[in-house]
């Protein structure tokens, strides 16, 4: 999927500042044919108005995002991506199949068993589409470590495989 440049420069105005920092973040992709997404989280230094320049956006203290590439198997593809807290920042998958897929993300610090364990958070894949998010808040927390499972159907209990190779790929950004 491509997502054509839409703008240049962002104009963010700030009211009522007096002193600190201000914190931006940066999304987007590496080139028209990469799959891996880029994230930025830095310090924003005010410059007065008469500059005409806003800001710069200093990348020394942005945490390093790790990513791991997801290519589905035709299994429930239960999967131990770390161990220990972890924080989920972004995410973009592509269901290439024309049905429903279901990818169940697990607080644990092993591989996950569909049907068993209980996701902390169920996404639902619509057929031959793309869902890449953000993460709102810096992302979503796991205590215990990040893994993940695929199945065919929603609910916790389902063990229903995925029979395609490759139908999901993608990848997945976090930081521990």
């Amino acid at each position: 999927m491509k997502i054509p440049v839409l703008t240049k420069y962002i104009r963010a105005r700030v009211s009522a500042y007096t002193s600190g920092t201000v914190s931006a973040s940066a999304f987007g992709h590496l080139d028209e044919n990469s799959s891996g997404l880029i994230s930025t989280l830095g310090t924003v230094e005010l410059q007065a108005e008469t500059t005409k320049v806003i800001g710069t956006v200093s990348l020394e203290d942005a945490p390093v995002e790790t990513l791991h590439q997801v290519i589905t198997a035709a299994t429930e593809n239960e999967t131990s991506v770390t161990t220990g807290a972890t924080r989920l920042r972004t995410f973009s998958l592509v269901n290439g199949v024309a049905t429903l897929r279901f990818f169940k993300l697990y607080d644990k610090a092993s591989a996950p068993v569909a049907g068993t364990d209980t996701p902390v958070a169920t996404i639902t894949m619509s057929p031959n589409s793309a869902s890449p998010f953000v993460l709102p808040g810096g992302g979503l927390n796991f205590s215990l470590g990040l893994a993940y499972a695929m199945t065919l159907g929603v609910a916790n209990s389902d063990t229903t495989a995925d029979s395609v190779v490759g139908a999901v790929t993608g990848i997945l950004g976090y930081t521990e």
